[in-house]
């Protein structure tokens, strides 16, 4: 906080004050004068709440704030320049310039109000960026199809036919999105909290504060650009993910938080406080990060009801994050005994045992009721925790995440007139030559892994059908790895990937170049997760940053669905992970994006009344495994 050193000196905050940016209207290059006003949240004064990110703190420019120079980051210089009016005044909530940044008394209290403030803003302003590198007419048009798609899902009317258009005919709108949803605000845990709140349950899709994304001039309310991004994610131009470039999925967990809170605060969800925290943590843990590693939790704690934690959980910011990571991993499961946090965990924290999530990972859950089947005590002041697991096999050979220094254009795009002409559409064109030399380029990375791994090729390894095609699921080329939504598509996944591991026989078919171009893409994104192979002859893809050892066991950990990486050490063990495979129960997830029946209530009962039974269900499924498997189960420490 070093640029705020010198500035504006504030005036204390006093009751539930706040302090509002009075805005005048202005031309976009005229200097930024504003004036601060405080107010008490219990006049309901009418605001808008700016949601944003600062960018480089290191990065500012000056605005006259009450008379004096006030330095802001150059991204929130930009939007107050973006959202100021010609004519008219506005009237924002802006953390930068309402928040005292050198009070860390201030600052921590203020955590607290955060929700409230939110919450009763008359309009929630999500600033993502300005328009460049695109123009307003392609942004505008990316948020009208993402509008009309909204519409057609609301309606009933989006089916298989509006799916398949929408990968032929608007793939750069779609790519457009894709990019806009990997800017940084996707990406920070504070913006849940922003965008989640919601003055009453009728705005949880639509309302007078529901929040509106704006991007340079363009805007789009956030339902409208989240529920049709769990559409255009399922298809195949934008189902090659590189994890390393922003959180293209963010605003799809932004919106099921959102409804996770309509449920809460409409009844429809019953959980206590320790519950809901739970919940909010891990599917708020997916992609996002913070700048202070304190706030992957308080970022959560406005959510939860008034006085919900103890003393010593409240937001204090003289905690290290260790304790504070550490002190609510204890809290969460003596009060829950829910094992499944320990699918949070990613063991990079020296500082804290491997069983303390550090909030690095999400947790795709909807109900706590596992923790009823589990086996947990704790030991040695709460450094070590007890539990009961089932070793399953073990891990003899680890590939390492690999980078492939090579890019696939977005789309590859052919238009048939006829059988006999086919032509390119420009991007294509340029990049035809780039496309070619990229897919050898991957093939020549395969040969090698495949060599390292076998000895050969797989593809002459003499492997049985089975663990073939296991192999090529792995690398993103199995059955159902890829959505074929291209109804001209002439190509199978093992056609493919025989053509990719003969490249030099080639016969520049573009069809099959077109295949190519989206299967390499699917094993560049692939490859960035560990592969490893266990005792058994199995193939499997780590999550991304967990990074096992030959040695480590795969096991069941009695209370959870997850399967876990365990690494031995002396006597006991260490946490590395998950590995992919859950222990199969009745539960299935609610699709975010699901619109039909929300506000009937015969079928929200019938939903809840089949939610309960499946809970009884998973637990009965979950005891009677135990019981049968008693002979191997053993008790392990975890450190």
């Amino acid at each position: 906080m070093d640029q705020f050193k010198g500035a504006l000196s504030h005036r204390p905050l006093l009751g539930d004050e706040i302090r509002l940016l009075l805005l005048p209207p202005g031309a976009f290059n005229d200097p930024i004068c504003c004036r601060l006003k405080h107010v008490s949240l219990s006049a309901c004064p009418v605001y808008e709440a700016l949601s944003y990110v600062w960018g480089d703190a290191t990065q500012t420019s000056p605005m006259t704030l009450n008379g004096a120079s006030y330095p802001i980051t150059k991204n929130l210089e930009s939007a107050i320049r973006h959202l100021r009016r010609r004519e008219g005044s506005r009237t924002l909530w802006v953390d930068a310039v309402g928040i005292n940044q050198l009070d860390r008394d201030e600052r921590s209290s203020q955590v607290l109000r955060m929700k409230d403030i939110y919450e009763q803003a008359t309009q929630v302003v999500i600033w993502i960026g300005e328009w460049a590198p695109y123009t307003g007419d392609e942004v505008n048009s990316a948020f009208r199809l993402a509008d009309r798609v909204f519409w057609q899902i609301a309606k009933g009317e989006y089916d298989q036919k509006v799916r398949e258009e929408l990968g032929k005919t608007f793939f750069k709108e779609i790519h457009l999105l894709d990019a806009l949803l990997r800017r940084p605000w996707f990406t920070r845990t504070w913006v849940i909290q922003e965008a989640v709140v919601c003055m009453t349950p009728e705005d949880y899709i639509a309302g007078p504060n529901h929040p509106i994304v704006v991007c340079g001039q363009s805007s789009i309310p956030l339902s409208n650009l989240a529920i049709p991004t769990t559409e255009f994610d399922k298809l195949s131009i934008v189902r090659s993910r590189d994890v390393s470039k922003g959180n293209p999925s963010g605003i799809i967990w932004i919106y099921e938080l959102r409804r996770l809170r309509h449920e809460i605060i409409t009844g429809k969800t019953r959980l206590t406080p320790v519950e809901q925290l739970f919940l909010f943590l891990a599917k708020g843990a997916a992609g996002f990060e913070a700048t202070d590693a304190r706030d992957k939790i308080y970022a959560f704690l406005g959510l939860l009801p008034p006085e919900s934690l103890p003393p010593h959980l409240q937001p204090n910011y003289t905690y290290s994050p260790d304790k504070v990571f550490w002190d609510y991993a204890t809290y969460i499961l003596k009060e829950t005994r829910y094992l499944e946090i320990l699918a949070c965990c990613s063991s990079s924290r020296p500082g804290l045992p491997s069983w303390v999530p550090d909030w690095k990972y999400g947790l795709p859950v909807t109900d706590i009721h596992l923790g009823k089947a589990s086996y947990l005590r704790f030991l040695e002041d709460n450094s070590k925790i007890e539990v009961e697991c089932i070793i399953l096999c073990r891990i003899v050979l680890v590939l390492k995440p690999i980078h492939i220094p090579v890019e696939f254009p977005p789309y590859l795009t052919l238009e048939f007139e006829s059988e006999e002409s086919v032509h390119l559409d420009a991007l294509s064109k340029e990049s035809i030559v780039t496309i070619v030399q990229a897919v050898v380029e991957v093939s020549n990375y395969l040969l090698a892994i495949e060599t390292k791994i076998f000895g050969c090729k797989a593809l002459d390894a003499g492997l049985e059908a089975s663990y073939m095609r296991r192999w090529m699921s792995v690398i993103g080329l199995g059955s159902g790895a890829r959505d074929k939504t291209q109804s001209r598509n002439k190509f199978n996944d093992e056609q493919v990937y025989r053509t990719l591991m003969n490249i030099r026989q080639f016969d520049g078919n573009l069809d099959m170049l077109q295949e190519l171009c989206g299967g390499c893409a699917m094993i560049k994104e692939n490859l960035q997760y560990a592969v490893y192979e266990d005792d058994h002859g199995n193939f499997e893809r780590t999550r991304h940053g967990v990074l096992p050892e030959p040695g480590d066991m795969i096991c069941y950990i009695k209370g959870t669905t997850f399967r876990f990486i365990l690494r031995p050490e002396d006597s006991e063990w260490r946490l590395v992970g998950t590995a992919p495979g859950k222990m199969p129960l009745s539960q299935t997830e609610v699709a975010p994006g699901d619109l039909k029946g929300l506000h009937d209530p015969k079928i929200l009962e019938h939903h809840e009344k089949t939610r309960e039974l499946r809970k009884f269900e998973d637990l009965r499924i979950m005891e009677d495994y135990w019981e049968v498997n008693k002979s191997k189960t053993r008790r392990i420490v975890l450190h």
